[in-house]
C-alpha cells in the first residue's frame, strides 16, 4: 500500500502550496476506487464470467457416432446445467454454461452410461469432448407358467380270452 501511496503523491507532486496535499487525497481515492473495481472485475470473470460453450461427441467403442443420446450436464449440487440430444453423428454442444465444475453424463438405450468430471474455465479453448459408450449387457427374464390337469389312471381293467379256433362257430343264428 505504501508504494500506491509513494506513487500517487509523485504523479500529483508536491508543491508546498497546501493544495497537493487534497490532490494526493482525491487522486489516491480514484486511483483506490479503481483498484477495488479492477479486483471485483477479476472476482467475477473467475467466478460468472461470460457463459461459455461445453461440445462433443458421443462414441461408441468401434467409433462410430451414437444419435439420440442424452447428455446432461449437472453442477456440484445436483442440479442440471444444461441438457442437449446428440444428433445423427453423435455430435452435441451445451451453451450458456458458467464457469466452474461439473459432471457430464451420457445415457443411451443400448449403451451404458457414462460420467465425465469437466471444468468449465473463462475463455477456455473450445474443446471437443469425446466420450465412448460400452454397449450394455442384454438383460432378459423369461417366465414360464402353465397350469396342467394330470392324468387318473384307469381303475378298469380288460381281460383277453384266447380260445382255440376249433371252439369258434362257424355258423351264427340270430337270436330274437
Amino acid at each position: 500500500m505504501r508504494f500506491v501511496y509513494a506513487l500517487v503523491f509523485a504523479l500529483v507532486g508536491g508543491s508546498g502550496d497546501g493544495k497537493s496535499g487534497k490532490r494526493f487525497e482525491r487522486m489516491y481515492g480514484v486511483l483506490l476506487a479503481l483498484t477495488i473495481l479492477g479486483a471485483a472485475a477479476n472476482g467475477f470473470a473467475q467466478k460468472g464470467g461470460k457463459p461459455e460453450t461445453v461440445s462433443g461427441v458421443v462414441k461408441d467403442e468401434s467409433g462410430g457416432g451414437i444419435g439420440n443420446a442424452r447428455v446432461i450436464l449437472t453442477n456440484t449440487e445436483g442440479r442440471a446445467a444444461g441438457k442437449a440430444t446428440t444428433d445423427g453423428s453423435g455430435h452435441f454442444a451445451i451453451g450458456g454454461v458458467a464457469l466452474g465444475t461439473y459432471v457430464l453424463r451420457v445415457e443411451s438405450e443400448t449403451f451404458e452410461m457414462a460420467e465425465r468430471r469437466i471444468e468449465v474455465t473463462a475463455g477456455m479453448a473450445p474443446v471437443a469432448l469425446e466420450i465412448m459408450l460400452r454397449v450394455a449387457a442384454v438383460k432378459q427374464s423369461v417366465t414360464v407358467s402353465a397350469t396342467s390337469e394330470y392324468v387318473q389312471p384307469s381303475t378298469e381293467t380288460a381281460t383277453k380270452l384266447e380260445m382255440p379256433s376249433y371252439e369258434v362257430p362257424l355258423t351264427v343264428d340270430s337270436v330274437n
